[in-house]
């Protein structure tokens, strides 16, 4: 049986810089829908992560070293707690105060070799590059039980980490905001639903996900949605994209069976 997934939408960071932060938070003070909404803050946009060797007590520290008290690169955008730029985290506190759950992301060399870090309001990760569940547990073993962590996953179709409290499928249509990636469609998506095994991690469709496509993504088998331009692209397209996928979201949960307590 699916578990449920620990959010309906998934707010995810661009590759560039600025994020429309104000346009987005906006729209969320106005929400009145009953959605949960958690927030990736991915790697790129914070500071380069040290490599394994260089977390170990006594190592020399290279230019970049983000542990706390390491000088910052030049020209590098300031951090606090050692890992997280100081604008991502106003907008992460700006967030969790609106009760969404932010995460991070982070390599699967990080979650083993255990340099991460989870700095208030952040409770969990996502691990890029389709990780294994040896991965997953350890990255689970160093954040705790509470923490959520879950894995990007690409083609081909396998079944997915039971460890996982999650697993994003992408791109299941062409990504406006990398649109070189070949998209594997409702099919791809349809295909990884039925590689499910008991125990699975709920599904996050990514890739495209605009008006009109999160109602298809989750009638093909996702538990929850994913976006990147419509939630942080340019603010015209925020503001007409992100309050229509909320609300075809909402649409879709309200027309799910109630399940008994």
């Amino acid at each position: 049986m699916a578990r449920r997934c620990p959010f309906d939408v998934l707010i995810v960071t661009p590759r560039t810089r600025p994020c429309p932060w104000d346009e987005l938070i906006e729209i969320l003070e106005k929400l009145d829908e009953d959605l949960k909404i958690a927030a990736l803050f991915r790697s790129h946009n914070l500071l380069p992560e040290p490599p394994p060797h260089d977390l170990r007590a006594g190592a020399p520290r290279p230019p970049h070293d983000l542990r706390a008290g390491a000088p910052p690169r030049a020209g590098a955008p300031p951090v606090v707690d050692g890992t997280v730029s100081a604008e991502d985290l106003r907008a992460a506190e700006a967030l969790a105060r609106l009760g969404v759950r932010c995460l991070r992301s982070i390599s699967a060399a990080t979650a083993v070799a255990g340099g991460m870090a989870l700095p208030p309001p952040f409770v969990g990760v996502q691990i890029r590059g389709d990780p294994e569940a040896s991965v997953i547990r350890a990255a689970r073993e160093r954040l705790g039980s509470e923490a959520l962590v879950g894995g990007s996953y690409h083609l081909p179709v396998r079944p997915l980490p039971v460890e996982a409290d999650y697993a994003v499928v992408a791109p299941v249509f062409p990504p406006r905001s990398v649109p070189e990636k070949p998209p594997f469609g409702l099919s791809g998506l349809r295909r990884f639903a039925a590689a499910r095994t008991v125990g699975r991690p709920p599904l996050v469709a990514l890739g495209g996900i605009g008006p009109g496509r999160a109602t298809a993504c989750l009638a093909a088998g996702a538990d929850a949605v994913a976006a990147i331009t419509c939630f942080l692209g340019p603010a015209r397209t925020v503001r007409h994209d992100a309050p229509a996928v909320l609300a075809e979201v909402a649409r879709a949960r309200r027309s799910e069976p109630r399940v008994p307590p």
